[in-house]
């Protein structure tokens, strides 16, 4: 009769447990949810982005109302000048009130800080500078050749620039310095100039006031087609008043 007895205490244990993990799982799927339509709101996303909140178990944190380590991705920022960046970031102690999570509507979401990637596209940086058609590359040393069609006293041209990239005063600075010219009209005819006007046309500078979650950048640099940002911000609200 005791052996029955323990079994049937350990079964319920066991099924205590499943039930315990289960309301674990649906209760972390649904502030999942409620933390990406505050982000997508804050983000001016054109998709709700992808949330994970990491940790176990999830209750303790909802109690708390503290979530240390929350992963982020949205694939379509739109903040300002920044059409189609992707954003990819580490929200640490992210702090919901209970009450507010479990009406499903919260109002008070702040992160203590945020770590994160911003990918700015070509053709975003091309939005910015006023250039067509702009491809970006990575080049030795760190710094970055952009490409781009440009108007040359009336004619048509293809320009690269050589150009350095840095995160400096919380601001991004693509600063040109040297310049390729190709006359559309005289396609195998190469021109190097030292134009401060044409090279200016490149320069860009782009001030943390347009980056998405109040984002500072730390460092800068290139790969096919994009600008990645490295950034970081202190006390950010998440959305809400």
């Amino acid at each position: 009769m005791k052996r029955r007895g323990w079994i049937t205490l350990g079964i319920t244990l066991v099924v205590l447990l499943v039930v315990l993990i289960v309301a674990d799982r649906m209760a972390n799927r649904f502030a999942e949810q409620q933390v990406a339509q505050q982000l997508r709101t804050q983000l001016h996303s054109e998709q709700e982005p992808e949330v994970d909140i990491r940790g176990f178990p999830f209750l303790t944190q909802v109690l708390e109302g503290d979530f240390p380590d929350i992963g982020v991705r949205a694939d379509s920022v739109a903040l300002g000048p920044l059409q189609q960046s992707g954003l990819t970031a580490d929200l640490h102690h992210v702090r919901v009130p209970l009450d507010e999570l479990v009406s499903g509507s919260p109002q008070h979401v702040t992160a203590d800080q945020v770590n994160g990637h911003v990918r700015i596209p070509a053709a975003t940086v091309g939005q910015i500078a006023g250039i067509d058609d702009l491809q970006l590359e990575p080049a030795p040393g760190g710094a970055i050749t952009i490409s781009g069609n440009v108007d040359v006293a009336g004619f048509p041209a293809r320009a690269a620039v050589t150009a350095a990239v840095a995160a400096r005063d919380d601001s991004i600075r693509i600063e040109p310095q040297a310049l390729d010219l190709r006359l559309s009209r005289l396609p195998n005819l190469p021109i190097a100039l030292d134009d401060q006007r044409l090279l200016s046309r490149f320069a860009v500078s782009l001030d943390s006031p347009e980056l998405p979650m109040g984002f500072r950048p730390t460092a800068v640099s290139a790969e096919h087609g994009a600008l990645l940002v490295d950034a970081t911000a202190d006390h950010v609200n998440l959305g809400g008043q």
